[in-house]
């Protein structure tokens, strides 16, 4: 390899179990500004399973100029699987999604170190993966060769962090359709409120379901797991940062309008409520005469001011039914007395 060229050479898995990318240069002011590229094919039907065995570059860039890249395929938009320029840990394994995988050498103008040392293969390899995403605007997961739909067995997780205590994550799901399976035990999407599975399942779905929940502080943490060759399906996931205080808010706009609903529906139902209360006790009264009898009561029955005729309420043919005259005190005649009946002590009997 020569300064300033970008070599690119195609390896094929057909009829070969395991084959060897090996980069043994010792860079030392040496070989700088190295754009070489690997793209990794395996049979139809089969995926790319890269074992890397050692990498050692220069990484006081913290990886960013001097790196080893791993794509999930050899086109110009193939997301990045794996960026390296010391080894993490042994044996590293990175599985493709597809049948195609591409490797990068990146290096700046002062590198050294001994390279890159991989392994790899093809076959029907189940994709165990686990990323780290962090970001403060729209963070997007798609299925594996998204908008196509995937087949094969997988098990993907994602991390996703805000960065920060004062926010949440919000997730919508705008696609999903995954086999349906009995309480979804076998193929499936979950997401959990924090940092991995053993925190508050949020929700759990499968077939075309797509739900929406907010995170209670600052990560949450997806699984995808597909169990068997055959599995079709494909999902697409919005997730949103934003503020607790905007949660919030939005929480009291969401409330102040629901209030306003109600009272909107609420109030005119009362004062329909009570007006027809009202014309019922009008009509009820104007259907019913109200008996006046007015009575003043004297010490003196000869002064007692005799009432008016009582008028009782309505029959059922509308008449009136009057009570008897009344007869005053002044007006009766007192008993007859002893005298006039020829009684007492003088009548002689």
């Amino acid at each position: 390899m020569t300064n300033n060229l970008a070599p690119h050479w195609q390896v094929g898995l057909s009829g070969v179990i395991m084959e060897f990318i090996n980069v043994s240069c010792s860079f030392f002011f040496h070989d700088r500004n190295l754009r070489c590229k690997w793209d990794i094919k395996a049979n139809e039907g089969e995926r790319v399973r890269v074992v890397v065995l050692d990498v050692n570059i220069l990484n006081l860039s913290n990886c960013i100029d001097d790196n080893v890249k791993i794509f999930d395929g050899n086109e110009p938009f193939s997301s990045q699987l794996e960026v390296l320029c010391r080894l993490r840990q042994q044996n590293l394994t990175i599985t493709s999604t597809g049948r195609y995988m591409r490797v990068e050498l990146n290096t700046n103008s002062f590198v050294f170190g001994r390279g890159f040392h991989f392994m790899y293969s093809g076959g029907d390899f189940q994709v165990q993966r686990h990323i780290d995403v962090t970001d403060d605007g729209l963070i997007q997961i798609f299925s594996p060769g998204h908008p196509t739909y995937f087949e094969g067995k997988y098990h993907l997780t994602w991390r996703i962090q805000t960065g920060s205590l004062e926010k949440i994550i919000q997730m919508i799901v705008k696609e999903s359709h995954l086999p349906y399976n009995h309480k979804c035990g076998t193929d499936y999407l979950e997401a959990y409120d924090g940092y991995d599975s053993l925190t508050t399942s949020l929700a759990k779905w499968c077939g075309d379901e797509k739900p929406s929940k907010d995170s209670s502080g600052s990560q949450m943490f997806i699984v995808f797991h597909a169990s068997s060759v055959g599995t079709r399906g494909v999902f697409k996931i919005n997730f949103f940062v934003v503020l607790k205080s905007q949660q919030e808010s939005g929480g009291m706009k969401t409330i102040t309008i629901l209030l306003s609903c109600i009272a909107v529906v609420l109030v005119p139902a009362v004062l329909f409520s009570v007006y027809r209360i009202r014309q019922r006790r009008y009509h009820r009264s104007s259907r019913t005469n109200r008996a006046f009898v007015a009575t003043t009561m004297s010490s003196n029955p000869a002064l007692q001011v005799p009432h008016q005729a009582a008028m009782m309420p309505a029959t059922e043919t509308g008449g009136e039914i009057e009570l008897p005259p009344y007869t005053s005190a002044a007006q009766s005649q007192p008993p007859p007395s002893y005298e006039s009946l020829e009684f007492g002590p003088k009548s002689g009997k």
